[in-house]
């Protein structure tokens, strides 16, 4: 091969993993660290396990999020969710905040849904026990 067309094909090679770097790298990139808060029970400097949340907890946010089915608002209920900004911050995905907002849709779609199946006197419906 000549060398004019060698020179030729190693600088076609150069310019070709050249740009298939710059489409790669930038998704190579680390992640910016987010600062958020860390609850008193995850830190890292205690000696001994967290209390345990007691049952009176789980019964109190099921009460909450029936209450939010009964009226149909899914704003209501919506302390079940991490929030976004903690969810972006531990998911390890490209972008966490599409998930974060798919799952948000969902859960607004599930609680329409079952208000709807609750039916016309969903406002006597009452919470028994979860």
């Amino acid at each position: 091969m000549p060398e004019d067309r060698m020179l030729e094909r190693r600088r076609f090679c150069q310019l070709g993993a050249l740009a298939a770097g710059s489409l790669i790298l930038p998704s190579a990139g680390r992640a910016q660290p987010i600062a958020i808060p860390v609850p008193e029970g995850n830190q890292a400097s205690l000696e001994s396990a967290p209390r345990r949340p007691g049952p009176n907890n789980v019964e109190a946010d099921a009460r909450t999020l029936f209450e939010a089915l009964k009226a149909d608002s899914p704003e209501a209920g919506r302390g079940f969710f991490i929030p976004q900004d903690v969810f972006r911050a531990v998911k390890g995905i490209s972008d966490p905040d599409a998930l974060h907002g798919r799952m948000t849709r969902l859960f607004e779609r599930d609680v329409h849904e079952l208000h709807a199946e609750l039916g016309e006197n969903a406002a006597d419906a009452e919470f028994v026990r979860f």
